[in-house]
This record gives C-alpha cells, structure tokens and sequence, in this order.
C-alpha cells in the first residue's frame, strides 16, 4: 500500500520558527508560493502564516487549496505529476474551479464542498472561477 499524505491547509495555524505538524519542516512567515516553488519546496499555507515543507517531503499525493473570502489560497502551486489538488469551499457562496484551456471543471462547488483533480502531466493549469471572473489561480506541473 502507498503512504498517502495530505495536507490539510485550514485546521492547524503554525508560528514562524515552529515546527510544521503535518511533515516537519519550519515554518516562516515570509514565504511567497513563488519563493517556495523556486526552492523546491512544497508549501503548506494556513491562514495567517506559511509553513515550507523541505523537498523530503515529496511523498506528498495531494494539496488543499481553499476557496475562502473570494480568493483561491494559496492561488500559485507547485507540484509533482501525480499529485491531487482538492479545492474546499469554505464560501457561503458557490464557485467553480474551470482551467482556462478547458482540460478541467468542477461545477460548481456549494459551501463546504469540493472539487479534487489529479494533475499527470507536467505543465502549467491557470484557472477561474466562472461565477467570480476575478477569482484566479495557477497550478504548476513538474
């Protein structure tokens, strides 16, 4: 059987310095989605603050990504081909998760609901909500 880790984004805030619950790994409060994809880091974002998870964490399968206060977040991702991203509406609002080349879309997802894709080829997945045109964000693929 396959170790299966997922991040879940929400529940655990993390103070930089700190140790990272879920992986390990110390958590900074200074670290942009790009600054962390450019270390090949995987980044674990809680509300407040952003915890990078070190590469040996690259047993990762899936990443949340939360749809909250009309934004995506953490709204730029880096992953493996082969990792799941789940989107989880915590919006009292609906939202769709659709790509921009058509390749994806959720529908739309009701409040405390949500979306997962499997990304497996390397590329880079920019995508809207179609309800809010406003709402963006891009998955890479390595």
């Amino acid at each position: 059987m396959k170790w299966l880790m997922v991040l879940i984004l929400f529940p655990t805030l993390v103070f930089a310095g700190e140790t990272c619950p879920q992986v390990g790994g110390q958590c900074r409060e200074a670290c942009a989605p790009d600054e962390a994809a450019e270390k090949g880091s995987f980044l674990d974002c809680t509300e407040k603050q952003q915890c990078c998870i070190p590469r040996e964490a690259s047993k990762i399968l899936s990443i949340v990504v939360l749809i909250d206060q009309f934004a995506f977040s953490p709204d730029v991702i880096r992953i493996k081909a082969g990792t799941e991203v789940v989107w989880k509406n915590k919006d009292s609002s609906g939202h769709t998760v659709s790509a921009e080349d058509g390749s994806f879309n959720s529908g739309t997802i009701t409040q405390g609901g949500e979306f997962t894709m499997k990304f497996t080829r390397p590329g880079t997945y920019t995508y809207t909500c179609d309800m809010h045109s406003f709402m963006s964000g891009r998955v890479v693929v390595e």
